[in-house]
């Protein structure tokens, strides 16, 4: 009996150390994931209500987002600049007119226009111009890797020529 005891005491002590392990490592790999994913940071001016909730959901959408991580805007990456407006000065809490401007900076070069694009949104729409906002940044940030790579194979071609 003593002998069963101190074996189910040892077993549980070796369960212990094997869920400790397993959590080591899972958050250790969730770090790395969060590296691997796409720095984005978020410069906005939003004074009017509307605005303020639109950059508040994007914000919330790149903290969920598996493939971009929300960081500082003096950390390296894409830069979403986002200005916003009311739309009707006679109701500011009905709509917002934006400007996005997505930058890249890399290196210690000055960070590269990419695009831009104008909209408004409506109070009932902040969701879904958020999401938007959210995927277009994906889509600019690849279509800027796809134009990279096809300027250096056009590069490579002619120098090899």
């Amino acid at each position: 009996m003593r002998n069963r005891k101190k074996i189910l005491n040892f077993m549980k002590i070796v369960l212990y150390f094997f869920l400790i392990a397993v959590m080591a490592l899972g958050v250790a790999n969730n770090a790395l994931a969060k590296e691997e994913r796409l720095p984005v940071s978020v410069n906005a001016t939003a004074d009017d209500m509307v605005g303020r909730s639109l950059v508040y959901k994007i914000k919330e959408e790149l903290r969920r987002s598996a493939s971009m991580r929300l960081v500082d805007t003096d950390e390296k990456g894409v830069q979403l600049v986002i200005v916003t407006l009311p739309r009707d000065s006679d109701n500011p809490s009905l709509s917002t007119v934006y400007s996005a401007v997505w930058t890249l900076e890399y290196g210690d070069v000055y960070p590269a226009y990419i695009k831009s694009q104008v909209g408004y949104c409506g109070r009932d729409a902040v969701d879904s111009s958020a999401v938007t906002l959210v995927a277009n940044t994906d889509k600019v940030y690849e279509d800027f890797k796809s134009m990279i790579k096809a300027a250096e194979e056009f590069k490579q071609k002619k120098t090899a020529k």
